[in-house]
């Protein structure tokens, strides 16, 4: 359905994801609160988690996510460290809606303006405390900048982009489908360890 109107479907092929996919997150942040950096990172889990099982969700509802992460990105390096990755994804993954030849230099510029802030100054806050992401990460990210040159200058020069004008945005959704996935894993697996943590420290 692309109408663009916000309705309820059930799908003749893919799954109906029911909302109690974000049941764990729910029940862990209703049964043992963990005050509002807790609330606020059941909020990013919640948001993500509709974000990749609703099928048809717009590409800047992952907004939702980026966004209030942002602010637990200033609170521990491990979420410093996820946002940057999840960041640097998600709005990567927005660059085919702006598809016309004067919106290019734009996008690039902003993205890389608020990448470089968003390293630097996060970098600034946990120097002390050693990397924000790992070398795998650093190479995921850094492989988004190959991509965008073959989707945007060297793709449209082949013999196949009217055969297969789809390729480039394949791409960019696959890349970053990764990228996404593992934020959402990770953010996941911090939600519960940050109980842990909390008991440890208890005892």
């Amino acid at each position: 359905m692309t109408g663009g109107l916000v309705q309820e479907f059930q799908h003749s092929v893919l799954p109906s994801v029911s909302p109690l996919v974000t049941l764990p997150a729910v029940l862990k942040i209703w049964l043992r609160p963990s005050g509002a950096q807790g609330f606020l990172r059941c909020v990013v889990v919640c948001a993500l988690g509709s974000f990749m099982f609703g099928w048809h969700v717009h590409e800047k509802a992952v907004l939702m996510a980026i966004l209030p992460l942002s602010l637990l990105a200033v609170e521990s390096r491990e979420d410093a460290g996820i946002f940057l990755v999840l960041a640097t994804t998600g709005h990567f993954s927005l660059f085919p809606l702006l598809f016309t030849a004067p919106e290019l230099p734009i996008k690039i510029l902003l993205m890389l303006l608020f990448t470089l802030y968003s390293f630097v100054s996060l970098w600034t806050v946990f120097r002390n405390k050693g990397g924000l992401i790992s070398v795998l990460e650093a190479v995921y990210l850094a492989g988004l900048v190959p991509l965008e040159v073959l989707c945007e200058f060297v793709y449209p020069c082949t013999i196949w982009r009217e055969s297969f004008p789809f390729i480039p945005l394949l791409s960019t959704s696959v890349y970053c489908a990764l990228g996404i996935s593992y934020s959402f894993i990770k953010l996941y697996l911090s939600l519960f360890r940050t109980e842990s943590a909390g008991k440890l420290k208890s005892h």
